[in-house]
């Protein structure tokens, strides 16, 4: 298999921190704690630089993840705490999908607002205005299409902004350690993070545009000098023997030779990364990250995964936590498939997650309601080429009162609220409909 392919997988071997022995690891923590005491003790004589000033408001988070400063969890924690969020999405998918049910046997309606459109969306006007623009990879990762859509964003972005501070918080750029600084300044010559391949053309585009890059995740892992090994993901850190047969067999599965030290722990970092506790794990730390540094930007772009910046899944995504006011979310998918290839990479990994997912028990049962099939009473004529470029756009405001004036089945809509608030206090707020911000589906092409 391309293991080139495997979108993030084992990118991170080539920025990580290899094997930081003891004395190595205690004197980069004093040449770190000087570089802050010395920056402190500048700040104290003359008025500090932004620049300055946001490295200082990233140092507690960065002090806070180091590994010094955490509890290490072993391989078997992870995965006992990955069984439980596993359980818990389940039951709140097993609402979601109930919620579902009741809400379209509630709105028996003839036709609804236009949501549906050819071309792209007017990003001039829907952009105006929001702190946060969430952007998400709905396509799966390394579709060129989807990155050139983004870069082309940001240019109009720019072009409506000229003089905002904007950053980019980007999940394809990562630091290679947790004493490196996960910000690239475009006004100042760095090389601190690294941006995969295939989304490398991002830094350029945002240099130009005077936007800096905030690097989201880091691949760091270290070794003590008794031969353990912790790798890192968000802000914990999961610590491993290198001879446990299980972490040999993930990194063959994934083609890679067991005996090369190197690339099982970056393929079993990479296994704990894209594992659903350990995506949970890396949204905590983006909004530690981002909460950080917002007070210094104007306008806020978050680049990543669906599965991080989603508002209307079950998981607690960046965009839910953040929970800002003014912000519009957009959904990127491609009009293009995924290569055989690219298609397999992800297959695979499926694959060897679902080896380590708990076996189904009767210990905690779905909680379950009567329910009927619902009825598709919707009279909707679709007048796009779904093979072109479209989107579809949702302004929740408007949306939900639309829908308010068209409950036809009142008991059904109470079994949805009902549904919708044990679903509220399992997994923390949802919108009842919509959410209040903009929302856009957009589908691209592979247009140059």
């Amino acid at each position: 298999m391309n293991m080139k392919k495997i979108s993030l997988a084992l990118s991170f071997i080539l920025i990580s921190v290899t094997c930081l022995a003891v004395p190595m690891q205690q004197a980069l923590e004093r040449a770190l704690s000087a570089k802050i005491e010395e920056e402190t003790q500048q700040a104290a004589m003359s008025p500090t630089t932004r620049t300055q000033q946001i490295r200082a408001a990233l140092q507690t988070v960065m002090e806070q993840n180091q590994r010094r400063n955490r509890t290490p969890m072993t391989f078997d924690s992870f995965l006992s705490k990955a069984h439980q969020l596993e359980q818990k999405e389940e039951q709140a998918a097993h609402f979601q999908d109930q919620a579902n049910a009741a809400f379209y046997k509630a709105f028996r309606f003839k036709g609804q607002p236009q949501m549906l459109f050819q071309g792209t969306p007017d990003y001039a006007a829907d952009l105006q205005g929001k702190k946060y623009i969430f952007i998400g990879e709905a396509s799966d990762h390394d579709q060129m299409p989807l990155v050139r859509h983004t870069a082309a964003l940001l240019k109009t972005l720019r072009k409506q902004n000229p003089n905002a501070k904007i950053l980019l918080a980007n999940e394809f750029s990562v630091v290679g350690d947790t004493h490196t600084w996960p910000i690239r300044f475009a006004n100042i010559k760095n090389k601190n993070i690294t941006t995969f391949e295939g989304y490398n053309e991002l830094e350029p585009v945002a240099d130009r545009l005077h936007i800096d890059i905030l690097a989201l995740d880091d691949g760091c892992f270290e070794t003590d000098s008794q031969g353990n090994v912790f790798v890192k993901v968000g802000p914990s850190w999961v610590a491993f023997n290198a001879k446990d047969k299980r972490i040999q067999n993930i990194a063959a599965d994934f083609g890679m030779d067991p005996k090369d030290t190197n690339m099982v722990r970056a393929t079993f970092q990479y296994f704990l990364i894209s594992n659903p506790y350990g995506v949970e794990l890396r949204n905590r730390q983006w909004v530690s990250y981002i909460k950080a540094v917002e007070k210094y930007y104007d306008i806020i772009v978050v680049y990543a995964g669906n599965a991080h910046v989603d508002i209307s899944g079950y998981r607690d995504s960046v965009a839910l936590m953040l929970n800002p006011t003014q912000a519009v979310s957009i959904s990127l998918y491609s009009t293009e498939d995924l290569s055989a290839g690219e298609q397999a990479a992800y297959a695979k990994r499926e694959e060897i997650q679902n080896k380590f997912k708990s076996q189904p028990t009767n210990e905690q049962p779905l909680i379950t309601f009567d329910e009927e099939e619902p009825e598709d009473d919707l009279d909707v004529k679709f007048d796009i080429d779904f093979f072109k470029p479209n989107y579809r756009r949702y302004d929740g405001k408007t949306m939900t009162a639309w829908y308010g004036k068209h409950i036809q089945n009142q008991a059904a809509f109470q079994l949805f609220k009902k549904q919708h608030a044990m679903f509220e206090n399992l997994m923390g707020r949802k919108p009842l409909y919509f959410p209040q911000w903009l929302t856009l589906d957009v589908y691209v092409d592979g247009i140059k």
